[in-house]
């Protein structure tokens, strides 16, 4: 009697759960697979098995309601496989079942995607591309008349510019301030001179001054006369 009430269960419960399974997208074998679900407020906990290459379950205890989860799969086969709502206690009993969906091989589903193909890279170490005529051109532009022509080596840096005006200006100032350095030295040392020779000059005179100083008076030549009234010769001088 009981036997026969399990069987009758069995084959009314999937008639009146109401859940519908979504077919899952295709997932790499070491990848998640995520399940989404119509649930219904009556449905009970289930399981989650894979049907195909091998059957797994992968997933118990799942809440109905909740109409989604997602499963770390931990390198199923890959194959052809299809996803199966089982009864939570009774897995032999099948709620519903997915389409097919494949479980592809570890890394291969969204992996990177591979080059597209294009031009042939550049070998390392090859020359670039010649630049356009603006750079080595008709030499209008940077080699002709720009930088290497009147820019630089004509009347720009080299010529009028820095060499000419520019460099001519620092050099005719450097020589101008040298020569009135030169100016004013010699006319300090003419100076020098000109106080040396007055100091000579004074030198000279004051030693002529000692000199005539130190010479012994010479006497001046007397005459004598007769004195009557001492009768005695004395000596007069002018």
């Amino acid at each position: 009697m009981v036997f026969i009430a399990s069987i009758l269960f069995a084959c009314v419960l999937p008639s009146v759960m109401g859940i519908k399974l979504d077919t899952p997208k295709d997932t790499a074998a070491d990848g998640t697979l995520l399940v989404t679900w119509k649930p219904a407020a009556t449905d009970p906990t289930m399981a989650l098995v894979l049907d195909g290459p091998i059957s797994i379950d992968i997933a118990t205890g799942v809440a109905a309601a909740a109409g989604n989860t997602s499963v770390g799969l931990g390198n199923i086969p890959p194959g052809t496989y299809k996803l199966q709502a089982v009864v939570g206690d009774a897995l032999e009993t099948v709620i519903d079942t997915s389409g097919d969906f494949k479980v592809l091989p570890a890394k291969a589903a969204g992996g990177a995607a591979p080059p597209p193909k294009g031009a042939a890279p550049v070998a390392s170490g090859s020359a670039a591309p010649p630049a356009a005529s603006a750079t080595t051109g008709a030499g209008k532009g940077q080699t002709g008349k720009g930088q290497t022509g009147k820019a630089k080596t004509g009347k720009g840096q080299t010529g009028k510019g820095q060499t000419g005006k520019g460099q001519k200006g620092q050099g005719g100032k450097a020589a101008k301030q040298a020569a009135k350095k030169a100016e004013a030295a010699k006319k300090a040392a003419k100076a020098k001179a000109a106080a040396a020779q007055a100091a000579g000059a004074k030198a000279a005179g004051a030693k002529a001054a000692g000199a005539k100083a130190a010479a012994p008076a010479t006497a001046k030549k007397g005459r004598m006369v007769s004195g009557a009234k001492f009768g005695r010769r004395e000596l007069y001088r002018d």
